[in-house]
């Protein structure tokens, strides 16, 4: 009977504002002893003041992953490793862009790194190909959208649509504000 009130609690989700700066922050605090972490500079920025709301828990697991990659896949010879978060929000959805600078992805595997145990050949990384398969997942529960465009040696971004999962009268309220500020 314990064991089922558990797994009932776990699996349900936790809606509430995100913090988009502060899902960085901590994302960097858990991958803080991954190797190169130090090195990579992020800039965040975040356009519309409206409140985002999402299951806290996949928007951790999305960037956590989407900035280990970064991290892993840092260029070797790139003096200022780095990734670029820009959200954009609104009442509907928050649209979100990971760009880095890193070595790439070859065009012929950009359809396959969402795959489970997907790691691009010839990459030199110890992943286990669950990362980016994890982010699509957790983007999927959250009936979000992902995706990936990447040029091999120059960098990568993954491009992200979430639902603002903010109650109807909260986003009446504020399409109301917005109308009103026009």
């Amino acid at each position: 009977m314990n064991t089922l009130k558990s797994n009932r609690r776990r699996s349900v989700s936790k809606i509430g504002e995100i913090d988009f700066k502060d899902a960085v922050a901590k994302s960097m605090s858990t991958l803080s002893r991954q190797d190169g972490a130090h090195r990579l500079t992020i800039n965040t920025t975040i356009e519309g003041l409206i409140p985002f709301h999402s299951d806290r828990e996949m928007i951790d697991i999305l960037f956590i992953n989407i900035l280990s990659n970064a991290i892993k896949f840092r260029h070797p010879h790139e003096a200022r490793p780095k990734c670029d978060i820009h959200v954009d929000l609104n009442t509907e959805e928050a649209i979100l862009s990971f760009r880095d600078n890193g070595i790439g992805i070859d065009k012929e595997y950009l359809g396959k790194v969402f795959d489970m145990f997907f790691c691009v050949p010839g990459a030199k990384t110890d992943g286990s190909g669950l990362g980016l398969f994890a982010a699509k997942e957790a983007v999927k529960k959250i009936k979000g959208n992902i995706k990936v465009d990447s040029i091999k040696g120059t960098g990568t971004v993954f491009s992200v649509v979430l639902p603002n999962l903010m109650d109807n009268d909260m986003k009446r309220k504020f399409n109301k504000l917005i109308e009103n500020s026009k």
